[in-house]
């Protein structure tokens, strides 16, 4: 084994370091006319701008907007950072209690997504991971394990998982299990036109061999 001594004074930090600091510093303190300005005191956000908004997405962004604040705050931010991290995760979640799926129930359920795609879902709950990171205290952790559960049938009201084919039983799933009830209704607005930058989800659909594909009728 090659053992290696470290010797070297430290004299004095490289400027890239220097800057850097200066960097967090600035940002550290540009959050807080932030927080005044588009976060309500409990946490809420202004967006969606009418309480009578329903949907099965919007949950993501909402947490999108805040999701590297933990990471932030361990970085080096201060200690607000958390707090407020805290803080707008605690009143995204309790404010999307009150928005409609467009199927009777909320569009959070059990404190966690009810029933979208994993793309969506993980873009929004990078900020819960980053949040757990920073903070691994009982209350998150409880949660932690609750959301886990919710994709080992834990929970018998969200049967997400076949054990027997070992998949996930619906591309949509959250805290309400498989959402089948988001593809009852055909979605036209996601077309060709839609997913033509992005490349295809599935390469096994006879007749879709690339996006192009889409345009023909009856896809």
């Amino acid at each position: 084994m090659v053992r290696v001594e470290g010797n070297i004074p430290f004299v004095e930090p490289p400027q890239w370091a220097v800057l850097e600091r200066s960097l967090i510093d600035l940002m550290d303190a540009s959050v807080h006319p932030l927080m005044e300005r588009y976060v309500r005191p409990d946490g809420s956000v202004l967006w969606p701008p009418t309480e009578d908004f329903s949907s099965i997405d919007g949950l993501d962004d909402a947490y999108e907007s805040f999701h590297n604040w933990p990471l932030f705050y361990l970085m080096g931010g201060g200690e607000h950072m958390l707090e407020y991290s805290h803080r707008t995760w605690e009143g995204i979640t309790r404010q999307f209690t009150r928005y409609d799926t467009g199927h009777g129930h909320p569009m959070v359920v059990k404190e966690y997504e009810q029933g979208y795609d994993w793309m969506h879902q993980g873009e929004g709950y990078l900020f819960f991971y980053l949040l757990c990171l920073a903070d691994p205290t009982e209350k998150n952790v409880e949660r932690a394990k609750r959301y886990a559960g919710f994709y080992l049938n834990e929970d018998p009201e969200a049967p997400n998982y076949d054990a027997e084919k070992k998949l996930i039983r619906c591309a949509h799933n959250g805290s309400m299990g498989p959402a089948h009830r988001n593809f009852e209704k055909h979605y036209t607005v996601y077309r060709y036109a839609q997913w033509k930058p992005w490349p295809l989800p599935f390469h096994d659909i006879p007749g879709i061999e690339t996006v192009v594909d889409l345009q023909k009728p009856g896809m």
